[in-house]
């Protein structure tokens, strides 16, 4: 069999990135999702404050899960109830444009491993002469993460900013000190989210 490289565009849909099938000619997709879910999010707020290092910046929401889900006409345990930190959620029907600078060889990770669509990826030399790459020419994603084809791209060390559209992520700030149940029963669960790049680990800016 014959494989081809995609990309996963908005709405689910594939687009072939280079060599594809003939028109009308079947093939088969294999891909790996994680848990989905449905969940009620609210009290999506930004605003920054003035720390010790500068400004900080706070993006949170707040999300309710139910104890149980419908699938297929059947309930069914929903997987994310017990979620806690550090757990992440990927929202799938909103975007987030995001722009990188990372360095050739040095691990190269996306912030938001579920891309869109890639808008731009620009070199820059020594010379400060810019250099345009393109994705299923110079480079492909894999993983979250950028492989570059064999001869191409900027040489190691020497810095790109790639620019894309992606689901944006968050992870589980906190759990909110609440009993919620009634009459034996137990209620939707909330949960305090933050976005994932302002998650504290070393390297969090560049993707790491």
């Amino acid at each position: 069999d014959r494989e081809y490289q995609v990309a996963l565009e908005e709405g689910g849909r594939i687009r072939f990135l280079g060599g594809e099938p003939a028109h009308g000619e079947a093939y088969r997709v294999r891909y790996r999702a994680p848990l989905i879910l449905r969940g009620h999010g609210q009290n999506l707020v930004g605003r920054k404050d003035l720390g010790e290092y500068g400004e900080v910046d706070h993006r949170d929401m707040s999300l309710t899960l139910p104890r149980r889900v419908r699938v297929g006409g059947a309930w069914e345990e929903n997987p994310a109830y017990y979620a806690g930190y550090p757990d992440r959620f990927v929202v799938l029907d909103a975007g987030v444009k995001v722009h990188q600078v990372l360095y050739r060889g040095e691990e190269e990770a996306l912030l938001y491993a579920y891309v869109y669509r890639v808008l731009s990826c620009v070199g820059m030399e020594t010379d400060y002469s810019t250099t345009a790459y393109t994705l299923g020419e110079d480079f492909r994603l894999e993983g979250g993460r950028v492989m570059w084809a064999p001869g191409r791209g900027p040489r190691m060390g020497r810095p790109y900013g790639i620019t894309y559209l992606a689901a944006p992520e968050f992870y589980v700030f906190r759990e909110l000190p609440q009993v919620r149940g009634q009459g034996g029963h137990e209620l939707p669960r909330r949960l305090h989210l933050r976005l994932w790049e302002l998650f504290p680990r070393p390297g969090a800016a560049f993707g790491r």
